[in-house]
């Protein structure tokens, strides 16, 4: 359904999508990369969705510490890690990924903490 509104010709000629312009211009999500911060005992966090304005920790990689930024409503964050080279099929499958969470839970999280614990709301 999606892909019949995004690019139909996807349907009939499959090929790569351009991630980064489905998210903004198909999805209208705001991308942001950051370093994505989690704690030494869990595993990576490469993505994370705000649906609405809130605090996210990231790992500093210039000042070697940890801070919190403010996200903007309606942002996909992708952790900078998964854009090196060689980790584009890693990239492709966390936009999308992230993408999924955007259109399925954006109308029911609106104003409510979203799944994500390291994610907190500003009000």
């Amino acid at each position: 359904m999606i892909l019949k509104d995004y690019k139909p010709n996807l349907l009939n000629e499959p090929s790569t999508i351009n991630y980064m312009h489905f998210l903004e211009s198909y999805l209208g999500a705001n991308l942001e990369f950051q370093y994505i911060y989690y704690e030494e005992n869990e595993k990576p966090k490469l993505g994370a969705t705000a649906f609405d304005k809130g605090k996210l920790k990231i790992f500093d990689k210039e000042n070697l510490c940890t801070r919190d930024i403010i996200v903007k409503e309606n942002t996909i964050i992708l952790d900078i890690s998964i854009m090196e080279k060689g980790k584009e099929p890693l990239a492709l499958f966390t936009a999308l990924h992230e993408a999924g969470h955007f259109w399925m839970h954006k109308k029911y999280i609106r104003n409510v903490v979203n799944n994500y614990q390291y994610l907190i709301q500003i009000r």
